[in-house]
Formats: C-alpha cells, structure tokens, sequence
C-alpha cells in the first residue's frame, strides 16, 4: 500500500511556507514529531512518504492508496481542503491530532476515516480494515499506548533536514491546566518510556543540538535524574532545551545540577501570568507569582537559560496585566519570552466554558493562532486585549533589549551553545511578531 502522511502549511509563525528554501526554514523550523511518530505505527511492508508542506508542494497525481493528514486546530480549513480534493480523486483520507479528536464528527465530513486520540494501536488496525474493504468512519484509542510500544521516530522519511533534532522521551502531562489539550488529548495519562531505548535513540540523532518535545520534563523527578545519569554515564555528546514547571526547577537543586551535566541548556517556562488569580483560575496553583524571581535566579545560577511563556486574556486578567507585566520581566531578566492570547481550543475546559457561557466569537479556526482574540474576554474589550498583548511584545522585543539581554548572557558565562540559541530564540520570536503584529 502507498501510504502519503502530509504536514499543512505554516502560514503564522517565524517560519511559513513563504519562507521555503531560506536558510530562515532551516534555522527556525521545529523538527516534525507527529507524522515519523505515525508513520513508526505503520506496517513496513508498506510505502510511506511524508510531505511537509512548508518544503515541498503536494502532489496530487502520485497514485496514493491513502492519505493522513495531522490537524492542529489553526489548520483545520486548509487541512478540510487538502482532504477534499484527494476524496475527490477517489483516494481515502484519514484525519488525526488534536482538531479532528476533539471534533471528530465536524472532521468526519472531510474523510473517510477519522483517529481519535494516538494512533499507535489505531492505526494500523485501520489499514487492515482498509486492505479488507471495510474502512470504519471512527477509530477511537481504545487504551493508552504503553511506554515500551512507543516506538522510535521514522527519521528516515523527513524530506527535509532543520538545524536541531527533537525527540519525545514521555508523553502525556498528569497536570489540569484548563487552556491546554494536551492533558485532555492523552486522557491525562502520563508515560515514560525505557530509557535504556531513549538513550538509544538520543546517541541515534545526528545533530548535536536537540528539543525535548515532551509536554513537561520534571513530572518524574526520580524518571528524570535516572536519565540525566545515564545520559552522563554513557557521555552523551548532545545539548538539550526542554519544558519544565517552575516551581520543581526552581527548588531542586540535585535536578538541576544532573541536568546541566547531561548536556541541558535551558528551559521552557510556562510562567503563563503575573496574576495568582489568573493562575488559580485555570488550575496552575502550583505556580506562585512572588516566588517567579528567586526560582529564575536558582535555575540561572545553575548556567541554564530561560524561555519564559505568557499568555494573556484569563478571567481574572484586567487591563493593568500588561503593565504589570512588563514591569516583572524588567525584574526577572528571563532570556527569550513567548506571549500569546489565551486561545479556547477545542477539547479544552476553557472551550466549553466559554461555549456554554456564549463567548465564543467566531469558529473560524484559522483565526485560532494565539495572536487573534476569538472569544469576548471578561475584564476588558477583545482590542483591548490584542492590543495590550502587543504592546508587551513590541516593548519586550525592542533592538536595545535584545542586545541587553545577549550580552547578559555573556556576562554570566554562559556557554556558546546556549548564548546562540537563545539569540536564534529571541530573533525567531522577532521575525514571528513583526508578521503576526506588525512591530
């Protein structure tokens, strides 16, 4: 069977289709996850190819037995239209992710078959039934995939080749951070692989630069120290960035010291707001706002960077959170920032609240970038919120605060590999807002 597996488009971000061919994709493009992770699922006596439409156009003459095509919400119009036009070419079409299992039954009307939940167990069961002639409309995760069937990414069938690697050692998150699907997507299970086979498969990676793509790192402490052990053990040659709560790096100093010995540079933060309220809200209590600034001096001091995450238009968010804001970040020095507009996603508690409450402005999922407000906020106006998000970004990433903050990292003698990529970081993030934001 002659199996196409496509990644739509990226028409937001630092990167977009428009960008093919630059040395912008390469530096900048994320390493795909989703579709080798799919495509490891899949039977190998069967050929597979993945496109990424970002590198390459799609081809829609080739001869394919079936197509699946991943889905995130912002890409659910363009996915609908790919898929179209292969069914109306007689090819099957099969959708997963995140849009397509949280609304299965508006995805049903663009394939033949749709995937809820992870594929591993489902979807080779249905390209049995396919071989058969007897596709179902629905394969739902029947059970959650155990940590030894995971199986090592398919590399080998990337069309194009980033800067960096990436890999996922657990998967799922146990936390209930009411704005995120992944805790809902995986039915809040949480899974650590062997890592006799992640140590495999990091010595496997041909790049000495890697993104640990797990939700979060720091769940397991005994998983995690065990690991950075072996990985200090077997010496291995890698630097790794991954996510991690605040409030564990912050406080346990024997984590961070393996970290850093097993290669680690920095860490994805979701600090996510400067109001406890906000926090509390949305069931990250855990967080604590006036503990932010000793917890990122502890993780600095240990030379590890950080990438602080924000978003902005909780309940409990009144227009002086930007100000506020801003006024942390001046404090805390953290070394690159991400800030997005809280974006109800489907599948979500934040969703369905607001879908009960009618605040939902538009399913036009498109518009569902984290830099378009799609839902009427509750302390202030829907511009009063886009423009206040904008005025946090333009005034974080303003030429003589970046260089300021480069030049704090070399001040504090942290190593060349983290000084780049925190750079490559924070010109990314500029490069994404001037699009999105027009700064």
């Amino acid at each position: 069977m002659n199996v196409l597996l496509i990644h739509p488009k990226l028409t937001h971000g630092p990167v977009t289709d428009k960008d093919r061919k630059t040395l912008m994709a390469k530096l900048f493009t994320n390493p795909e996850m989703t579709l080798p992770a799919v495509a490891a699922a899949i039977p190998k006596k069967h050929k597979i190819r993945i496109i990424h439409e970002n590198f390459e156009d799609i081809d829609y003459s080739d001869g394919y037995d079936l197509v699946g095509i991943s889905c995130f919400t912002v890409f659910a119009p363009q996915v609908y239209e790919i898929a179209d036009k292969f069914r109306n070419l007689g090819v099957p079409v099969v959708l997963g992710g995140y849009h397509p299992s949280a609304l299965p039954e508006e995805a049903k009307h663009h394939a033949d078959a749709v995937v809820i939940g992870e594929a591993e167990y489902s979807f080779s069961r249905l390209i049995e039934d396919l071989e058969k002639d007897k596709l179902q409309p629905l394969y739902r995760a029947e059970k959650p995939v155990k940590s030894e069937d995971i199986p090592p990414l398919r590399r080998d069938l990337l069309p194009f080749q980033t800067f960096t690697d990436g890999m996922r050692i657990t998967r799922g998150c146990p936390y209930l951070c009411e704005f995120c699907s992944i805790t809902y997507f995986f039915k809040h299970c949480y899974r650590k692989r062997p890592i006799k086979k992640v140590i495999e498969e990091i010595k496997s990676l041909s790049r000495k630069f890697v993104y640990i793509h797990d939700a979060n790192l720091t769940v397991d402490l005994e998983y995690s120290k065990a690991l950075f052990k072996a990985m200090i053990k077997e010496k291995i040659d890698k630097k790794w960035f991954a996510n991690g709560n605040i409030y564990i790096l912050g406080k346990d100093e024997e984590f961070l010291q393996l970290a850093k010995q097993s290669g680690c540079i920095g860490w994805t933060v979701g600090f996510e707001s400067v109001s406890q309220q906000s926090l509390d809200g949305v069931k990250k209590k855990e967080n604590k706002v006036e503990k932010y600034a000793e917890w990122i001096k502890t993780i600095r001091k240990h030379g590890m960077a950080i990438n602080g995450l924000f978003m902005f238009g909780f309940d409990h968010d009144t227009p002086d959170v930007f100000d506020r804001t801003l006024e942390a970040l001046n404090q805390w020095e953290i070394d690159a920032g991400e800030f997005n507009i809280l974006t109800p996603l489907p599948g979500t508690p934040v969703f369905d609240k607001m879908e009960r409450e009618g605040r939902i402005l538009t399913k036009d999922w498109s518009k569902y970038t984290q830099t378009q407000v799609v839902f009427k906020p509750k302390n202030m106006t829907p511009k009063e919120l886009y423009e206040g998000t904008r005025k946090v970004i333009k005034e974080f990433h303003t030429y003589d605060k970046m260089l300021k903050r480069w030049a704090r990292l070399v001040k504090l003698s942290f190593t060349f590999s983290t000084i780049t990529s925190m750079i490559a970081m924070d010109i990314s993030r500029k490069i994404w807002y001037k699009r999105d934001f027009g700064i």
